[in-house]
């Protein structure tokens, strides 16, 4: 019974709705945006850089920021994606900058990130969404002055903490 009022509410998906974890996710990261709760473009605990190109979303710090917005919130539905699910449907769908769609590998990249501002540039593991792959777009979110450069493949596609 309890379960049936939280999918009358719209909390919950019915068992047989089939969800699209990339579009979910890409929606869930716009909110988070605009809702300030992921910090943007910033060299102390950024979670989320802003090119013209694409954006640069941390991981896991910063995805996981993502995943309890989706897990918590209060209008519309709950989801709690693994991790695993949300890295094989974004790359899967084409949702990955320099991730080949059918190819086993892995959606997490090192990159270095550098503004002229700062000492030295910082390296991150992430994850490099093309900004085109946003199904909204979020409230004035300003552009990274830096550079964005990829680094490096890790050598495991596992969830790491």
């Amino acid at each position: 019974l309890f379960g049936r009022m939280l999918v009358a509410d719209g909390q919950f998906a019915e068992e047989e709705d089939v969800v699209d974890v990339a579009v979910v996710f890409l929606e869930g990261l716009v909110e988070a945006v605009d809702q300030k709760v992921l910090r943007v473009n910033t060299r102390a605990d950024g979670h989320v850089f802003v090119t013209p190109e694409f954006w640069l979303l941390t991981a896991p710090i910063g995805l996981d920021y993502v995943k309890d917005l989706l897990r918590t919130r209060r209008k519309g539905r709950r989801y709690n994606f693994p991790r695993h699910e949300i890295f094989r449907a974004l790359s899967s769908d084409g949702h990955l900058v320099g991730i080949v769609s059918g190819v086993k590998g892995n959606a997490v990249r090192i990159y270095e990130v550098d503004a002229v501002d700062w000492d030295e540039p910082l390296e991150l593991y992430g994850l490099a969404i093309p900004s085109e792959s946003l199904p909204v777009q979020p409230n004035l979110v300003p552009l990274f002055e830096g550079t964005v450069t990829f680094k490096r493949e890790i050598k495991s596609g596992r969830d790491k903490e």
